[in-house]
């Protein structure tokens, strides 16, 4: 899904990509939004994320994520780490994995 949105708090346009599988019972998704004018930017690193996705079998070392306010949990890989967010605006940013590198 791609299109575009005005942050409510500033009035200021972004577009947004978003796509999305589900695999058995999960929803796997990645999302890409920024200021309309800053789009291109980072788009081809986007699409790369996007290649090179893939599941993690159950039997690599893997830790837990979850949130109670927001009723989910989810399995990463160990040596991430996750940076919790605050709401701003319509979208909810819950947690974000950071890769060690």
């Amino acid at each position: 899904m791609n299109g575009t949105f005005r942050d409510p708090t500033s009035d200021a346009l972004h577009r947004f990509t978003n796509i999305g599988i589900i695999i058995g019972n999960k929803l796997y998704a990645l999302i890409y939004y920024t200021p309309a004018e800053r789009y291109p930017v980072y788009r081809m690193i986007y699409d790369q994320m996007i290649k090179s996705f893939e599941v993690i079998p159950q039997n690599i070392s893997a830790a837990t994520y979850e949130n109670r306010n927001y009723g989910i949990q989810i399995q990463y890989p160990s040596d991430l780490s996750v940076q919790e967010s605050k709401s701003s605006g319509e979208l909810t940013n819950v947690a974000t994995l950071v890769s060690p590198t």
